[in-house]
């Protein structure tokens, strides 16, 4: 008869231990994994950034400027002549993939423990990797989509002063958009406002001009 109890016991005790495995168990621990991961990362962003001692006075080097690579491919245009001449639907070819290392600098701007909120910008940089297959100097055509819709109105005896003004307009209305919408934009805005205050906009104009024809004899832009 103790035997018998002994086992029945200890069937009794499998059931047990098997139904809290199946039932109370995994809650328990499930709740405790996302507890755990919820403490861990509510002051990932603050602990990243300014360390676990919290302290933004100084931030984390490894924070303020990283580096990686990304793979980028590309359109390229096969039959740009025969489409502009012909209006013949474009033939595109896939180029690629351009490895480009990308350093990031990141500037923390404002730290609201109350509100517990952290402001902060970043600068990326592009440079073509060592180790990318293909030149990043490779050159590619495409079709300006935003122009040539004003190319195809552009339509008459006045077509040419009518396309000097609408490169004109464009270039314009891109400038703007650029200056006034990303933060390398709104950089070089406030750089022109002020040297424009400073010497005046025909100073600006000049000191523009060198410095464009100097970076053209360089060889760093082409015009």
């Amino acid at each position: 008869m103790e035997l018998v109890r002994s086992s029945k016991f200890l069937i009794g005790f499998g059931l047990v231990c098997l139904l809290l495995n199946l039932t109370l168990l995994p809650i328990v621990f499930t709740s405790a994994v996302a507890g755990a991961i919820d403490d861990n990362f509510a002051t990932y962003p603050l602990d990243t950034i300014c360390g676990q001692d919290g302290d933004c006075d100084s931030v984390e080097k490894s924070w303020a400027t990283s580096v990686s690579t990304r793979d980028y491919y590309a359109w390229n245009l096969t039959n740009a002549d025969q489409v502009l001449e012909n209006q013949i639907p474009p033939e595109y070819e896939r180029k690629g993939p351009y490895t480009y290392q990308i350093t990031s600098h990141k500037t923390l701007l404002n730290h609201d423990a109350g509100k517990g909120e952290l402001t902060y910008n970043v600068v990326n940089s592009f440079e073509c990797s060592s180790e990318s297959k293909n030149s990043c100097d490779e050159q590619l055509t495409q079709l300006n989509i935003q122009f040539r819709p004003q190319i195809i109105g552009a339509t008459g005896s006045a077509i040419n002063g009518i396309m000097d003004l609408t490169r004109i307009g464009f270039a314009s209305g891109m400038m703007d958009q650029d200056l006034n919408t990303t933060q390398a934009g709104i950089a070089t805005a406030d750089h022109i406002t002020s040297m424009t205050s400073t010497i005046g906009g025909a100073g600006f104009g000049s000191y523009g001009y060198t410095a464009l024809g100097a970076a053209e004899a360089a060889g760093e832009v082409s015009v």
